[in-house]
């Protein structure tokens, strides 16, 4: 979607990568794509003599090369070919840099500690630029960083309009939500999304006639919690589990929503959200997560501490609405996208990023 967006802002963009993604396949032919052999010993590392052999070779080609995360091969493989050359590498962070990426997983604290020592610290100082998707995760991503300094800029992620809504599809959200209103939670199903704390606060409000419908997988032990707790709560007529949803079915649920619940304790930046703002849904959410900023100034839902109380007062806040108000919130919900989110303010932040680095050349590379 980016590089595409990119494209037509006038550069020229190669992708290479060290597997057949199948979404790069769809690509429009305007955009080339180099596929190297995959990873040395298919280690998730992704160590590849290739890759850095093709910088050497090919390096001089481009204005500026853009690495998409740390934590592995390719940010070193940029560090290690491009400098001789004076070609500057971007690095997009993804939400890896920060205190809950880092330490998440305790198995991985040392090796992260160790290649953050030796390597990863010097890969973000080196870089022209790292690339954050909010300020809140700029901002915990220096904290995490501490004395290591690095180029920080802030390009949100932006998306490309929602499809057009068919006017006759099979895929309906489920049992209709304008006769049966219901609230969303979509996305993967992880403690850190707060889902348990959707449960408690749903089943605390006084609102018969709206149902939660829950869409996402995750680890099966933290599903069979989350139906215990709403057969405990005895709310089993009350929620619906979904599963993962996709194309047609996912957006007729964002579509058909009332709002989307996000209690997130932590999300650098929120695809699901801008989603939803995209379609003119409205968002109640917390400031944890990297766009809250941009729902609270647009007024484009409400925000709550990621706890059941504050996420209860939200939810029966919110129910109550006149009807007059709530087209408001859906109305401020589409500003929010259209004059946040898009696709090509993206991709002309990136230009500017470019031209400030090596003037007005526009090869770019994404690794």
């Amino acid at each position: 979607m980016l590089s595409t967006a990119l494209v037509h802002q006038g550069c020229t963009v190669t992708i290479v990568s060290l597997d057949k993604d199948r979404e790069v396949l769809k690509l429009p032919s305007s955009i080339s794509h180099i596929t190297l052999n995959p990873p040395w010993l298919n280690i998730k590392y992704s160590f590849s003599f290739q890759l850095i052999a093709w910088l050497l070779r090919n390096a001089q080609r481009f204005d500026v090369v853009i690495v998409h995360g740390i934590w592995q091969f390719p940010s070193l493989a940029a560090l290690i070919a491009l400098p001789r050359f004076g070609v500057p590498f971007i690095i997009y962070a993804h939400g890896m840099l920060t205190n809950n990426s880092l330490f998440r997983t305790r198995t991985k604290v040392p090796k992260k500690l160790l290649y953050w020592t030796f390597v990863e610290r010097h890969t973000l100082a080196n870089a022209a630029a790292v690339v954050f998707t909010s300020e809140w995760e700029l901002i915990h991503s220096e904290k995490a960083a501490k004395a290591t300094k690095f180029h920080g800029v802030v390009i949100k992620n932006g998306l490309p309009p929602p499809p057009v809504e068919p006017q006759d599809s099979s895929e309906q959200p489920p049992k209709g939500s304008h006769l049966d209103p219901y609230l969303l939670c979509l996305g993967r199903l992880d403690p850190v999304k707060g889902v348990d704390i959707v449960l408690r606060s749903f089943a605390a409000v006084n609102a018969s006639r709206f149902r939660l419908v829950i869409a996402g997988k995750g680890e099966s032990w933290y599903e069979q919690r989350l139906r215990r707790m709403v057969s405990d709560l005895g709310m089993d007529n009350r929620v619906q589990f979904v599963g993962h949803v996709q194309g047609a079915k996912k957006w007729a649920l964002i579509r058909e929503a009332f709002a989307l619940l996000a209690p997130s304790h932590h999300e650098n930046f929120g695809i699901a959200l801008v989603e939803a703002l995209s379609v003119g849904c409205p968002v109640l959410t917390t400031r944890q997560v990297g766009v809250w900023r941009e729902i609270e100034r647009f007024q484009a839902g409400l925000l709550f501490a990621a706890n059941a109380d504050e996420c209860a007062d939200a939810i029966r806040r919110f129910v109550q609405l006149d009807t007059q108000e709530y087209l408001r919130y859906r109305d401020n919900a589409l500003s929010c996208f259209d004059n946040e989110f898009s696709i090509d303010m993206t991709a002309r932040a990136l230009k500017q990023l470019f031209s400030s680095l090596r003037g007005p050349q526009t090869r770019t590379l994404l690794p």
